[in-house]
């Protein structure tokens, strides 16, 4: 991947490619970042830099033979490690899934866990990456660079990696055989161990910028106007990823606003055989419509408590939406944001476990009774 097919970002690009230039390359970095921000997609962007044959001022060639196995995952110098579940009684590693990763990474680079777990069909499964995955990485390090140039180690989503596989990779992140170089691919620093992250070069990846975002997206879908792409960026908490697979959905933006109110309503009459029909109704409709119902209400809660600080001025609605949370932003506060938040997220990852969606929506109803009304 180049750099110039990353979304935005160009501060992060261009201190990468001055450290290289510098000579200034860390032997172990964490490329910190929320779902959607490109922490994978700079990953790849550095390491293809890196192998090229014919760099230029500002990006890798993107057509040597190197830049070609990079863009399709194939390179023998990069090795990848993401959380996985087990297949067999003795344990799996990470490259069982490589067909699977190679297909989710072309798909998008932006992917987050969820769309990963999906991948993998893992619904209930712990995804971890385990201490014979860590034994694998090991091995695969032994061995000298097929191209005489760097070798590369992203793992993906590191905070998953049991604490008996970080302590065995610990001494190998501290002292790497030469021109190795390991990319810890992280959305949170909280489940790393401290003797890991001290020993990497932190690199924090912020959110993409509005107009980067708007621009990538309107690019991607022709079909997309502005003030919808800027709708959808919000949606999804500037979660590029979360933008296009709500596009891909159908982007039933207009639906969700009339499932929302109907469901408020009904919250707020404390109508619980209504909700449970409701609750029914939407079960059916699948578990990513679900999720996707779920992203949209904590949306319009959100825009809801943002009105209520700035009388207004800084919600991002369309007409319909805005008129419905003029009336609705009363039952929205700082005594019940946080707690509306937090159950909506519960029940979109409860959602995302496979756990039975009637019964998710309709706890969440009774919850949500008692909350607007506090």
């Amino acid at each position: 991947m180049q750099f110039k097919n990353v979304i935005g970002q160009q501060d992060i690009k261009n201190r990468l490619i001055a450290s290289i230039q510098d000579e200034r390359v860390s032997h172990a970095h964490l490329f910190l970042g929320n779902d959607g921000s490109g922490n994978l997609a700079l990953a790849l962007a550095y390491v293809q830099y890196l192998l090229c044959h014919s760099p230029t001022e500002n990006d890798s060639c993107g057509t040597c033979p190197s830049c070609l196995k990079v863009t399709k995952l194939q390179h023998p110098d990069l090795h990848f490690s993401y959380p996985f579940f087990s297949k067999q009684s003795g344990g799996s590693v990470s490259d069982e899934f490589l067909p699977e990763w190679r297909e989710a990474v072309n798909k998008s680079p932006y992917f987050d866990l969820n769309y990963w777990r999906d991948a993998l069909t893992a619904e209930n499964k712990q995804l971890l990456i385990t201490t014979k995955e860590a034994t694998n990485i090991l091995h695969k390090l032994k061995l000298k660079a097929f191209e005489g140039k760097y070798k590369f180690v992203i793992i993906w989503r590191p905070e998953m990696m049991r604490t008996e596989a970080s302590n065995k990779l610990l001494k190998i992140i501290e002292e790497p055989p030469e021109k190795t170089i390991f990319i810890l691919v992280a959305e949170s620093q909280e489940n790393i161990i401290q003797t890991i992250l001290s020993r990497t070069q932190i690199t924090k990846i912020p959110a993409i910028d509005d107009r980067d975002f708007v621009e990538a997206l309107m690019q991607k879908y022709p079909d997309v106007k502005e003030d919808e792409a800027i709708s959808l960026m919000h949606y999804n908490n500037k979660n590029f990823f979360g933008a296009c697979q709500f596009l891909e959905g159908g982007n039933e933006m207009e639906l969700y606003h009339s499932l929302f109110s109907d469901w408020m309503r009904k919250c707020y009459m404390a109508d619980t055989a209504a909700l449970m029909k409701f609750s029914d109704e939407m079960h059916k409709s699948g578990r990513e419509k679900i999720k996707q119902f779920l992203v949209y209400s904590l949306n319009m809660v959100r825009q809801c408590i943002v009105g209520n600080y700035t009388d207004g001025a800084l919600m991002r609605l369309s007409k319909g939406e805005a008129a419905f949370a003029q009336k609705f932003a009363q039952f929205i506060n700082n005594r019940n944001i946080e707690g509306i938040s937090a159950e909506i997220n519960q029940a979109h990852a409860d959602i995302s476990r496979n756990i039975y969606g009637k019964l998710v929506l309709f706890d969440l109803s009774i919850k949500m009774i008692k909350l607007i009304k506090s």
